[in-house]
């Protein structure tokens, strides 16, 4: 898998290479370390990108460096990760559950959740998602974890559901905002233009549909905030490509 680090002032990225791997979490930890936790990687020719990995790979913004710390408990793909006061919190995700045969493995969201201290290399396991509330990669229903009693939170009705199911969408927090950017429902082929935006202060407050769509439908991104606004990176199933993937950037200022 490629990594580019991009630079929001000159607008120009730099290529890195990681490890073999594709569908992994990655998440920023404050100052300067960027984290890739997990993703399937190659088992065989015929069916590739079938295998979860429980790799977790550093990489120092400042020393330009990559390092491999202790692995998760689980191998999960497509995993919901962030970081809370330097620790690293993975709740639930699409690990490796059976066998569909000639060795593809079968992908299955999982309750397991746990949270990981760089410092002291450990992984300690917390409350598992609510009860079919399990998932990896999908974007329709609003769970809340409370990293300081460890707890799942009740939701309210209005704030429960987004206004349409999506996976693989991009999402970024801004002042108590949650933005949900793009993504797609039911296919690669179907990708969204639509943002939509929770006020976190006000869970009883309906989800709002942004009057700005993003300039190209894509899901598959990767998504991040820099002060007031969010980064869109790449894209997967564009039908206009040859590779079927988006190497543009577009943002969306939350102003």
């Amino acid at each position: 898998m490629h990594f580019s680090i991009f630079n929001p002032t000159l607008l120009t990225g730099v290529l890195l290479i990681t490890a073999a791997s594709s569908a992994p979490s990655s998440i920023l930890i404050p100052p300067s370390s960027i984290t890739i936790l997990g993703g399937v990687i190659p088992s065989n020719t015929l069916f590739p990108l079938v295998d979860t990995t429980p790799l977790i790979q550093f990489y120092s913004i400042t020393n330009y460096a990559w390092t491999i710390r202790s692995s998760m408990p689980q191998g999960p793909n497509h995993a919901n990760a962030t970081a809370v006061n330097g620790k690293i919190y993975v709740l639930s995700g699409l690990p490796g559950i059976g066998e569909a045969g000639e060795g593809r493995r079968v992908w299955g969201a999982v309750a397991d959740s746990w949270v990981y201290d760089p410092i002291t290399g450990l992984w300690e396991t917390i409350p598992g998602a609510p009860a079919g509330k399990e998932r990896g990669s999908g974007a329709a229903v609003v769970s809340i974890f409370n990293t300081d009693i460890w707890t799942w939170l009740s939701v309210p009705e209005a704030a429960k559901y987004i206004p349409e199911a999506r996976d693989h969408a991009g999402a970024a927090v801004i002042d108590a905002k949650m933005y949900t950017l793009g993504g797609r429902n039911s296919g690669q082929e179907n990708a969204r233009d639509t943002v939509f935006v929770l006020d976190l202060c006000d869970l009883e407050a309906v989800w709002k549909t942004s009057a700005a769509h993003m300039p190209t439908p894509r899901s598959g991104v990767a998504a991040g905030p820099i002060e007031k606004k969010v980064y869109v990176f790449g894209d997967e199933g564009n039908v206009q490509s040859e590779t079927g993937v988006l190497n543009q950037v577009e943002v969306y200022d939350t102003t």
